[in-house]
């Protein structure tokens, strides 16, 4: 068992490797603000989400701490159905928040012109973000491997595991800021921007945190985790199109009530209430039952 010395040292040595490379990336590649932002080096913007996974390798090499504990096996028996069931919640939750967005934070919104209201687009739009979501598994591991693989365990050596989620998601949250203090999710309407922003980054993230967390406890793998980051990814990006646009290319019809901080907070609180409930899975003392999951459901 390291010292706590070691483990603070291994902390800050990790933290500063996956911050330094996002905010000078974020100095360097990031241009214009809110809807005008973009990154101006796509190798840049891939490399962005492996950045934890780099400093993972990193500190393990540069502390001469091993490659023990890496959560790298596929996960314990019975690990099978973690693969599915909660990407399959976070769709659901997705969905939710795209009808909260269209029925209460957009101007006139109309099921029956959504792509929604298509079944055909419908399936188009769901199977689209699925495949999405797998095709950007290496990126979602790229992080997984960072925060969940390592940063909480090591975090859990000093404190309990719902306090380690917490300091997870702060730190995960600010890993993001060159790209929120510019707009991106939230915009820059608001009137407390960028503090709210940054806010509600935090909240989303230690919520996630807290779903990815019991995920990678549970099983003993990375890639549970890896895959529902994925998922997320994707199929966000696909339900926001799919509540906005009248087909998947087509013009936007739809106009924001009110601000897009106000809108991204709608769409967003569904998958947020879902870790809530994780969370509060996180403190029972109890071995965890698989029958656990189904009280989000």
């Amino acid at each position: 068992m390291p010292s706590k010395k070691d483990t603070v040292k291994r902390i800050v040595i990790f933290t500063v490797l996956a911050y330094l490379p996002v905010y000078i990336m974020g100095a360097v590649f990031l241009k214009g603000k809110g809807t005008e932002m973009e990154i101006t080096s796509a190798t840049a913007g891939l490399l962005l989400m492996f950045f934890p996974t780099i400093a993972n390798i990193l500190t393990r090499v540069t502390t001469k701490e091993g490659f023990r504990n890496t959560y790298l096996g596929t996960g314990k028996k019975g690990s099978g159905k973690y693969y599915i069931l909660p990407s399959a919640a976070i769709i659901l939750a997705g969905l939710a928040g795209g009808l909260l967005v269209g029925t209460f934070a957009q101007k006139d919104w109309s099921f029956s012109e959504c792509v929604m209201s298509d079944g055909r687009i419908f399936t188009y739009g769901i199977t689209s973000g699925i495949i999405s979501g797998i095709g950007i598994f290496a990126s979602g591991f790229g992080e997984e491997f960072g925060w969940r693989a390592y940063l909480t365990p090591k975090l859990e050596e000093l404190m309990s595991t719902p306090k380690a989620v917490i300091v997870t998601g702060i730190i995960w949250s600010f890993w993001h800021a060159p790209l929120i203090v510019r707009g991106y999710n939230f915009g820059v309407e608001d009137i407390f921007f960028p503090y709210s922003s940054l806010l509600a980054m935090t909240v989303f993230c230690i919520a996630v945190a807290a779903i990815l967390t019991w995920l990678t406890k549970k099983t003993g793998s990375v890639y549970p985790a890896a895959v529902l980051h994925a998922v997320l990814d994707g199929i966000n990006s696909i339900i926001i199109g799919m509540i906005r646009y009248k087909d998947i290319q087509g013009e936007e019809i739809f106009e924001n009530r009110y601000t897009d901080f106000i809108t991204s907070c709608t769409f967003m609180l569904p998958t947020v209430i879902m870790g809530a409930v994780f969370f509060v899975l996180l403190f029972q003392k109890k071995k965890l039952k698989f029958n656990d999951f189904f009280m989000i459901m």
